[in-house]
């Protein structure tokens, strides 16, 4: 709720009173994973929410899913943090280990890793090769039920046309973010403006 809210301190806060109160309780993974996420994504703060799903990795007895789960979301933040294309050639080279080790049994989390091949292809200028990644998500989307990848995917599309300048094309895939996935705002707000900049840019080359 205070996330919805806006308010990402407090949730952090509900979060942590929430795993020690039980800390053995089922939810206890649901909420690092949780707070880690907000640490990130609202709150812009990698070095801890690298702390919180470290912390999860560390739990005993921790099922091999959830694992392949946070090994993705510790190489997303080394891949925010990366400040040279080496070291985004590391952070991929890390995807493509965990898309193999995922790719069989754990089809959401080699998804996910499909995905962060393809934005760190994008970095490194790559953006044919980074197509045939994101194009591979959208082909195997009745194999996911994470609408929230699928939504990454369609923007990884966009951008890889946009940097290619084909203002058509990355529009059609930002505008289909646009009208479908409102719920994931970090993908949503960034589709729209750039599907409105494609069409000034479409227009200006015309």
């Amino acid at each position: 709720i205070y996330e919805n809210l806006g308010q990402p301190q407090e949730a952090i806060q509900a979060l942590e009173l929430l795993i020690q109160k039980v800390p053995k309780s089922k939810f206890l993974i649901q909420a690092l994973i949780k707070s880690g996420r907000i640490y990130l994504e609202h709150l812009g703060d990698a070095a801890k929410a690298g702390a919180q799903f470290r912390r999860m990795r560390s739990i005993k007895d921790l099922d091999d899913k959830t694992k392949a789960e946070v090994d993705y979301w510790l190489i997303f933040i080394d891949e925010q943090r990366a400040k040279s294309k080496p070291d985004i050639v590391k952070v991929m080279d890390r995807y493509k280990a965990l898309l193999q080790a995922a790719e069989i049994k754990y089809p959401n989390v080699a998804t996910k890793a499909r995905l962060g091949i393809g934005r760190c292809l994008i970095t490194l200028e790559k953006f044919s090769e980074a197509l045939e990644f994101f194009r591979a998500i959208v082909d195997e989307s009745k194999e996911t039920d994470d609408k929230e990848v699928l939504a990454g995917a369609y923007v990884g599309i966009g951008d890889a046309y946009f940097k290619m300048e084909k203002w058509l094309e990355a529009r059609r895939a930002y505008l289909r973010v646009g009208v479908l996935w409102e719920e994931f705002p970090e993908y949503h707000a960034k589709a729209l403006c750039l599907a409105g900049n494609c069409f000034l840019l479409a227009r200006d080359n015309d």
